[in-house]
């Protein structure tokens, strides 16, 4: 466990990250389990303004020339070309990515060693918090995982929706010949860890691994919303 690597504290190759696991490139399950299940379990619920936080430097870097259109921008054209089967319509993909940049107001970096993990910028909290794989690949241990559950849903109202999306029973990912790591969980510590921390949960769903796999390990992939019904107080 030593040898991995871990997402916050060192490098990536953002390009080869997304080529493994969230791109056309990806092998077929792969982009069904991590890219078209959440698309199909969200893309009714994000249709307002976003902010976008991030904890890896490479990766802020990339998403920014996504937004700002720049010319060695990573192709997310296959998600989008997802997004318009869901809505059942013919809409040109560039037309989508253009309304989703105008939805994006910004794009953080933030750090859950501080007690506002967007320092300096201090966010008014937000009604929705979507959370995929970002958590439980900062995380070193289930303790750990708890507290930064805590810090990231700072950021959301009382009575605002968190949801969800991660790895059950994961252990780790390949970013080409790297090993990262993340903490391993199952689905009844999370539910049990939400609802302590203050959410009634309202949903999950979720999809089992469909083969195995060398570029990552993970049972199944899961989907919760939860109602924030208190902030939590030690």
């Amino acid at each position: 466990m030593d040898l991995m690597k871990h997402y916050h504290e060192h490098d990536i190759p953002g390009a080869v990250f997304l080529d493994t696991f969230f791109s056309s490139k990806s092998e077929k399950l792969v982009f069904e389990e991590l890219v078209k299940f959440p698309m199909e379990q969200i893309y009714k619920a994000l249709d307002k303004d976003i902010t976008v936080l991030e904890s890896n430097e490479s990766s802020v870097k990339d998403l920014k020339k996504w937004l700002y259109e720049d010319t060695d921008a990573y192709d997310w054209s296959h998600a989008t070309a997802h997004l318009t089967e869901l809505e059942g319509c013919s809409d040109d993909c560039r037309k989508k990515e253009e309304k989703l940049r105008k939805l994006i107001k910004r794009i953080l970096t933030f750090d859950l060693k501080n007690e506002n993990p967007t320092y300096p910028v201090t966010l008014e909290k937000v009604d929705c918090l979507f959370c995929a794989g970002g958590v439980d690949i900062l995380s070193k241990s289930k303790d750990e995982l708890t507290d930064n559950l805590i810090k990231i849903t700072s950021l959301l109202k009382v009575g605002g929706h968190f949801i969800y999306f991660g790895g059950l029973n994961m252990t780790y990912y390949m970013v080409g010949e790297h090993k990262f790591f993340n903490v391993t969980y199952d689905e009844e510590f999370l539910r049990k860890t939400l609802e302590k921390i203050g959410y009634v949960i309202e949903h999950v769903t979720k999809m089992k691994r469909q083969e195995q796999r060398t570029s990552i390990d993970y049972e199944s992939v899961v989907f919760i919303i939860a109602l924030k019904k208190s902030d939590f107080k030690k």
